[in-house]
């Protein structure tokens, strides 16, 4: 293969990276590194080591401010930190990965490569690893070379491989000295390095760099030593760490200007120091002085015994006075609680930017906004929504989605529910779904032949065939413009505004939109420009893939923060800015510290092992340190108070800080309070309301109250909201006294022990539901095949042992009865006809099947030879054979109807049997009376045969997906006989028996008083429910609270 590479090398960059790395894994050369001690003179390098929460900022800008303009420069690591320096107005401030730029700006060399996104970088990586894949010089990662998940593992340990400063040469030697055996990972590492190198010989040949080869080129200008640097001094502060490549820029600049450094360290704390460690080592290393740096922070006893001594503590551990701790049973609740005692302070005269609220992460919080606003309270937080979900990304992605998928109806379907399609092309939302629900749409093309007549639908077509048009990045970029210009969506929703149809907000969210896709398709230019495929035809698909990428976790802002308002920020991002008063929220397990998972790619022993080779990588043991300094750092911000809080519920509840705070401190000094909600303790106008609403009187300055802030009308209509779920009422479905005799079938009885609203909805009110059609039968009439089928096929064989026959035989029965039966009701239109049919009347078929071969297992292994003796016995039904099941309650007779699918008898007595294609009650809720379908029919069972109890098994659920026999209520008899499953739990049938009598005669006389408010069983609606759209229980506030107050509990 090598004379192939070798020709091919005077074409490709990355095979002569692949003849290099042949060439070397033969050979390794152990090269000495010298270390450069630089030229002119020796620099002034102090690290300052400030304690916890301690800074030398103030300092710094002190003897920075003595230089003249430029001389100095302030380094500090995030935009928070930049902008509180500028406030000083007299100091030049940069972000440390802005210094690169500069280096090179001032020595004229910015502009010799172009830097490149990490988008851009993501797709050289994939066309690396596309070509080695091609060439099969990738047979370790074969499977995964194409999967995105693989590429974009890749892209990321690229990274943190540049930013280590690590070079494709340089891991490639160290992954060849570490010799690892190709079942431990030697194929591995020698396909990551090729990898590596290939990368880097791509964006090479492209003149190319990334944010860590600007770090390069700026440490390849400073071994110039007549480098143009402007600056005298270096000040660096705020800093917990330096990436390898950070550390070699300031390493080589510390050879050519005075550098001071602010860094926390303290040997005694290694735990909590673990975070700076590698920092300080590596300064120390580079002959940087080490000083102690004066304490400056005035704090309480136990805030500073915490800053002192945490997490080590000392023999006299103090009292905590001043720290506070609260748990809440959900991320909302947690923040009300927060917000509240905000409100306190504020009203007892404490200013706003005397506060300081900490998060580990954002978007662990994304509710805090809404409720600063709640509460009144500005903050620096900018309220923020998700750009994927609003009216132009959102009408973009559905209508490139219906143009690219030709044989599914959905994403036509949801093109046509957007608000855009109203807008633009005056598509009725409303007839479309009319037109849906009456017909089954089984093809695009017949979904547009369906609604072609309805305004605007026909504008779609050209439009569809422009999309499906390939064209290369220019041509998208300019097509998509010209929509947008011919839309003119800002203006339409100006005029929208003008007439109150939308907030101004909304008008300012489409400007942003449109911003967005014009600076998508400008950023897609310049990816292929920069990977050479500029003139390269773009497909739809690719185009969609790219866009879903871009929106992936990109906001719009809709309103900005206010920097007079109280500080919200992320916990990483801040240290050495004291507050007199600090709030630490989701200080909770998972949260703070976060969950910090393994590479699968690297995983943390291999890390380690390579850290030894000179390859740093991170581990998830080096995050969590990160985590635990964060923590620390945090709370040692607070001057005067700190109040840590969490949630609590099933997955969770306080972090392990929490605990280690409570072993630091006195026994017992920290015990938390729980949040609950407190109308004289309330601090939100809207919570203040919703408890006025909810009261059951209102005194006269509450009426006004709600009167002046809400609605002149308001106190009448909370009146009538409360008639409305008073115990008796019309609204809640309370019927008024029925006298009537009652007629039920036992599903019917089942359905209203479910929920009494359920039954008033399907059963009185005998309202439907008008859905979609769909290509697949409703539940109902599957239900309706199979017991029909089964019926048929079953009566053939009654007192018959099917074990005594041959199995092919008895499905070719089977088969017949099924395609018969499946076809007169395709024929009746019960089962829609569509390109999914044989697919469909398979799947069901495959259910027979499984269920035949168990059941003839079943025959064969019962005890007492039971048979099917009877199929779909009904009772109480036109042309019936038994009777209505009558029973009395309060003197008046009710009839009970039904029809039980199969009755199976041996000589030792009979069984029951229900099919269930669908979900199945529980053996609990038969036992609490809640399903009375089986006990019923025990009891028709009883009263026809004149059976007794004692005669009889009991009833059992025929699982028809399974094939399998479950639940279901026994006697002893059937548990003694063996025929009950191993699995079965619950009480004995004649238990059962008794409390279903009781529960239906309950049943009957909520009925007979007309009281059916919805009530479903242990207050959790089902899955599936007809009356769902206007059920009341989503407006019974009590019936809320109570869901709520289950929930805090579990």
């Amino acid at each position: 293969m090598l004379w192939i590479l070798d020709y091919w090398g005077n074409f490709h960059p990355v095979i002569r990276i692949i003849l290099n790395f042949c060439s070397a894994s033969v050979i390794i050369e152990q090269e000495a590194k010298e270390k450069n001690l630089g030229k002119g003179g020796t620099m002034e390098k102090t690290l300052w080591i400030t304690g916890l929460g301690e800074t030398m900022r103030q300092d710094f800008l002190k003897e920075a401010a003595q230089y003249p303009y430029g001389k100095a420069l302030f380094l500090v690591p995030n935009l928070y930190f930049r902008n509180l320096v500028r406030r000083y107005g007299v100091i030049k401030t940069s972000t440390i990965d802005a210094l690169p730029r500069e280096i090179l700006r001032l020595n004229g060399r910015e502009n010799e490569r172009m830097l490149v996104s990490r988008d851009t970088q993501a797709r050289i990586a994939s066309e690396a690893i596309e070509y080695l894949a091609g060439k099969d010089l990738l047979p370790y990662f074969k499977s995964l070379a194409d999967k995105k998940g693989f590429r974009d593992s890749v892209v990321q340990l690229l990274t943190e491989l540049e930013t280590c400063h690590v070079t494709g040469e340089e891991f490639k030697n160290a992954v060849l000295s570490w010799n690892r055996e190709a079942k431990r990972g030697g194929e591995k590492d020698k396909e990551i390095a090729l990898i590596l190198s290939a990368y880097e010989a791509l964006m090479n040949e492209r003149q190319l760099c990334d944010l860590n080869g600007l770090y390069d080129k700026a440490l390849d200008v400073l071994q110039d030593s007549e480098a143009i640097i402007t600056w005298e001094k270096l000040y660096f502060s705020e800093f917990n760490e330096l990436t390898g490549l950070q550390m070699a820029l300031v390493k080589a600049l510390g050879k050519r200007v005075s550098i001071s450094f602010g860094l926390f360290y303290d040997e005694s704390r290694p735990d909590l120091s673990e975070a700076t460690r590698k920092l300080e080592e590596d300064l120390l290393g580079d002959g940087y002085e080490k000083k102690l740096a004066p304490k400056k922070m005035s704090r309480p006893e136990d805030l500073a015994y915490f800053a002192d001594t945490f997490p080590k503590g000392r023999d006299d551990a103090v009292a905590a006075r001043h720290i506070y701790l609260g748990e809440a049973s959900s991320v909302d609740s947690e923040i009300k609680m927060v917000l509240t005692d905000v409100k306190k302070k504020l009203k007892s005269g404490v200013a706003p930017h005397e506060i300081l609220l900490l998060v580990r992460n954002l978007n662990d919080y994304q509710g805090l906004g809404r409720y600063m606003e709640e509460y009144g309270l500005l903050s620096t937080l900018a309220d923020v929504t998700d750009l994927a979900g609003q009216p132009l990304p959102l009408f973009l992605t559905k209508l490139w989605e219906a143009a690219l998928v030709r044989d599914d109806t959905a994403p036509l379907l949801a093109l046509m529910k957007t608000t855009l399609m109203q807008e633009l092309f005056h598509v009725d939302r409303a007839s479309v779904s009319r037109l849906v629900e009456e017909s089954y749409i089984e093809s695009p093309s017949f979904l547009l032949e369906r609604i072609c007549h309805l305004t605007g639908v026909l504008d779609l077509m050209p439009l569809f065939e422009g999309l499906q048009t390939p064209k290369n990045c220019t041509q998208w970029r300019d097509y998509i413009d010209e929509r947008l210009t011919e839309w003119d969506l800002v203006r339409t929703f100006g005029r929208l505004h003008q007439e109150g149809k939308v907030t101004l907000s909304e008008v300012k969210i489409m400007a942003q939109s449109q911003d967005f896709v014009r600076a998508f398709f400008d950023r897609l230019e310049a990816l292929f420009e920069a990977v050479g495929s500029k003139n390269l035809p773009i497909g739809l698909g690719d185009i969609l893939s790219y866009w879903k990428e871009a929106l992936i976790g990109t906001a719009v802002t809709l309103t900005p923060g206010h920097e007079e308002g109280i500080r919200i920020m992320e916990a990483s991002d801040i240290q050495g800015v004291p507050y007199p008063y600090v709030y630490i929220l989701g200080v909770r397990d998972g949260l703070f510290p976060a969950i910090s998972r393994e590479s699968w790619l690297y995983s943390d022993e291999e890390r380690t092992e390579l850290a030894a080779l000179d390859i740093p990588l991170s581990t998830s043991v080096r995050r969590l340190a990160r985590d635990r300094f964060f923590f620390a750092s945090a709370v040692s911000l607070a001057e005067k108070e700190v109040h840590l809080s969490w949630f609590a519920d099933d997955e969770g509840g306080a972090s392990y800080y929490i605990e280690r705070l409570r072993h630091f401190f006195m026994p017992h000094a920290l015990p938390f309070e729980t949040y609950h909600t407190d109308v004289h303790d309330c601090y939100s106008e809207t919570q203040m309301v919703r408890y006025l609403m909810e009261a059951e009187t209102l005194g006269e300055k509450e009426a006004a109250y709600l009167a002046n802030h809400i609605d002149p009308e308001i106190p009448q209509r909370a009146l009538k909201e409360k008639k409305r779920f008073a115990i008796k009422s019309l609204y809640n479905g309370y019927l008024g006294p029925q006298e009537e005799t009652l007629h039920l079938s036992a599903s019917q009885l089942d359905g209203f022990l479910t929920c009494p609203f359920m039954h008033l909805f399907t059963h009185i009110w005998k309202l439907e539901v008008k859905e979609a059609k769909t290509a697949f039968p409703t539940p109902d009439v599957v239900g309706n095949l199979i017991h029909l089928t089964l019926s048929r096929f079953m009566g053939h064989h009654l007192g018959e042992p099917l074990f005594t026959k041959e199995l092919d035989t008895l499905w070719q029965e089977l088969e017949r009865e099924y395609q018969t039966t499946y076809a007169e009701m395709e024929q009746k239109g019960d089962i829609p006809r569509s390109r999914y049919s044989d697919h469909i009347r398979k799947s069901y078929e495959a259910w027979l099947k499984r269920w035949l071969r168990m059941e003839v297992d079943y025959e064969e292994k019962s005890s007492t030879g039971l048979t099917a003796c009877a199929v779909e016995k009904a009772f109480g039904r036109k042309g019936a054979a038994w009777p209505p099941y009558d029973l009395t309650v309060d003197g008046k007779k009710v009839y009970l109807s039904g029809q039980i699918d199969r009755i199976d008898r041996s000589e030792s007595g009979y069984l029951i049997m229900d099919y269930k294609t669908g979900g199945r009650p529980t053996t609990t809720r038969m036992d609490e009376g809640k399903a009375v379908q089986l006990p019923i029919y025990i009891k028709v069972l009883e009263r026809n045969l004149g059976l007794i109890p004692q005669q009889i098994f009991g009833a059992i659920y025929g699982d028809i997906r399974t094939g399998r026999r479950v639940g279901g209520i026994w006697s002893s008899l059937g548990k003694a006989a063996k025929e009950a499953p191993k699995s079965v739990r619950g009480k004995d049938m004649e238990d059962v028996l008794k409390i279903s009598e009781d529960a239906i005669a309950a049943a009957v006389r909520r009925m007979r008083s007309g009281d059916f408010a919805a009530e479903p069983y242990h207050g959790k609606c089902p899955d599936y429910c007809p009356a769902r759209d206007i059920c009341r229980i989503k407006d019974n506030q009590n019936h809320e609270m109570m869901n709520d107050e289950e929930d805090a509990n579990g």
